[in-house]
């Protein structure tokens, strides 16, 4: 299972353990979203 499905199929994941496995240079795009979210 990917690390990110089992870490949010958890229950109990934390915005700092997600961050942890996210790359650093990270773009998320969504229709939801107005403004475009980056990563650090």
């Amino acid at each position: 299972m990917h690390p990110l499905r089992k870490l949010r199929e958890s229950g109990n994941a934390t915005p700092a353990q997600v961050s942890a496995l996210l790359a650093e240079n990270i773009v998320f795009k969504s229709p939801i979203l107005v403004r475009l979210d980056r990563g650090a």
